[in-house]
């Protein structure tokens, strides 16, 4: 069995499902054209050895399918019998709508619960609508054009939180709803219903005022200095003190030359003379 998108169930009972071995008079349910669909079979008490769905549309009872616990399950691409006894049906087609019946028996043939009939509708699916924003007047428009001229009902939500529930404008064959919103920052979602099924679309915006715009602003630069990245300095690094050069000293010529001629011996110093003795007298 493939599964697929389990569409929009809506019940219409008669009595609730919770009242174990009671018979329901009237069940609704509603599908859309492509998806999967469960019928729903009453709660029992007990341990089940047969459980059958047929179709009563035509007036005759034709086996959908039986799901007998002490044999291997019927195989099906389209149809599926659950353990709790409920019914499931891939890839509805407008075929697919009409009367279904259910009963279930135990192993001694005692009755699950009384026969109860499932009414299936089955519709077209809804177009997705489209969420459009204004940030100069603050205004969201969500607009759908669906295949028919079938009333619809718009919720919008922000946030995930109810914000607006009104009735749209139906022009050229366009659907369009106007929303004046103090803020539109955050998600939003339009949801559009009609004959029990839904479609929806979000979007995430972001409006901002001008005092709001510098505010994040600032605080975007702000984030940015903090996390970014001193330079690094090169691997070879330049010592942060130069050594301190040495003073040249001036060079002392032992010999002094003069041009066009051999060097020159260096003068020696005047030797002092000794003394003169004095002679004696005679």
């Amino acid at each position: 069995m493939k599964w697929g998108t389990i569409s929009l169930i809506t019940f219409l009972m008669a009595f609730p499902f919770g009242l174990k071995g009671v018979a329901s008079s009237s069940v609704e349910v509603h599908g859309i054209l492509g998806d999967t669909v469960l019928l729903p079979a009453p709660e029992f008490t007990g341990t089940p050895f047969r459980i059958q769905w047929l179709n009563v549309t035509s007036g005759k009872s034709t086996l959908i399918l039986r799901k007998q616990w002490n044999t291997p399950s019927e195989d099906s691409e389209k149809y599926n019998i659950l353990n709790n006894g409920s019914l499931t049906i891939d890839n509805l087609v407008k075929e697919d709508a009409g009367n279904y019946k259910v009963d279930g028996h135990n192993k001694s043939g005692a009755a699950l619960f009384k026969e109860t009939t499932v009414t299936l509708k089955v519709h077209d699916r809804l177009p997705q609508p489209l969420l459009i924003e204004n940030c100069s007047d603050k205004s969201l428009i969500c607009q759908v054009e669906p295949s028919s001229s079938q009333k619809l009902k718009v919720t919008l939500f922000q946030n995930n939180k109810l914000k607006i529930n009104q009735e749209p404008n139906h022009a050229n064959g366009t659907w369009r709803w106007t929303f004046q919103q103090s803020s539109l920052v955050g998600k939003f979602k339009c949801e559009i219903a009609s004959d029990h099924i839904k479609n929806q679309n979000e979007k995430e915006i972001n409006c901002l005022g001008p005092d709001q715009e510098k505010e994040l602003q600032a605080w975007i630069a702000n984030d940015d200095l903090k996390h970014r990245k001193l330079p690094q300095p090169p691997v070879h690094a330049v010592p942060n003190q130069a050594p301190q050069q040495q003073q040249r000293l001036p060079l002392v010529r032992s010999e002094q030359h003069q041009p066009g001629g051999p060097p020159q011996p260096c003068p020696r110093p005047p030797q002092r003379k000794p003394p003169r003795r004095m002679k004696e007298g005679p």
